[in-house]
Order: structure tokens, then sequence, then C-alpha cells
């Protein structure tokens, strides 16, 4: 509370401004409509459950390991301090211009495809073949 009212520097000043909107833009948009964060937020959610249920598999096939050796999040330390350790969820719940570059975009479909590359194809090579399949069907999976 106390920092809304230190001084601010010129340049902070000035960059705020730059992005100000007349209120008749604001009221164009949907307050219901849902926003990055809270999208970036709930895929998150969804790559914390995926590991809590692959972690939950390989503990029922005797081979136990933490969801969040998994999937590369812990949901206890995203509880405890948000995205704080977590740059790249930082990035990607940053605002995404609709007019964005064809390489801005692809740069984001890299950063979304490289949290989903946190789960090992290894451990789910050995996860399929745990669960019956032979070696020689998942060799060339991922």
């Amino acid at each position: 509370m106390r920092e809304l009212y230190e001084p601010k520097p010129d340049r902070e000043i000035l960059h705020a401004y730059a992005h100000v909107q007349d209120p008749a833009q604001v009221a164009e948009f949907s307050q219901d409509e849902e926003h990055i964060v809270s999208k970036t937020e709930r895929f998150v959610n969804q790559l914390l459950d995926l590991g809590d249920h692959l972690a939950f598999l390989r503990t029922t096939l005797e081979m136990p390991q933490a969801a969040a050796e998994i999937v590369g999040f812990s949901r206890a330390e995203l509880q405890a301090s948000g995205w704080l350790h977590y740059p790249e969820l930082s990035r990607l719940g940053q605002v995404a211009p609709l007019a964005m570059t064809e390489q801005a975009f692809l740069s984001r479909c890299k950063s979304i495809h490289e949290l989903w590359q946190r789960i090992p194809n290894g451990f789910l090579r050995k996860l399929i073949e745990r669960a019956g399949h032979a070696r020689s069907d998942v060799k060339d999976l991922g």
C-alpha cells in the first residue's frame, strides 16, 4: 500500500500513459471474457492435474514418482509463491496482442509446447511398457 504513495520515475509514468485507453474503448470489451492470466492459470492447473494422475498411475504400477518431478511444477510452491519461481509462466500470462506478428505467435506456441515437453518421453515409454505393451511398440513414440 505504501508503494502507491511513493514517487514514480518519469519513464514509468510515460509508459503507463502510453497504454491508457479511452473509457469508450474499454466499454466495448466484455468483462465476462476470460483474460490471458486466467487462461494461463487454467492451463497450469490442467498440467498439475495431469501430473497428479500420472504420478498416481505410476504408483499403482509400483514405479512411484512425485507429480512435481513429472511436470516440472510444484502445486505447493505455486500456491505459496505464485509464478515467482516460474518466469516462463509469467511470460505466457502477459498480454498477447491480437495484431501480433507471425514470429511472436509462433514464439508463444513454442513456449506452450515447451511446458508440455517437461513430461519426459522416457517416463511415458516406461509407463506404457509397464502397462503391457511391447518395447518395440513404443520405441518410436516421441
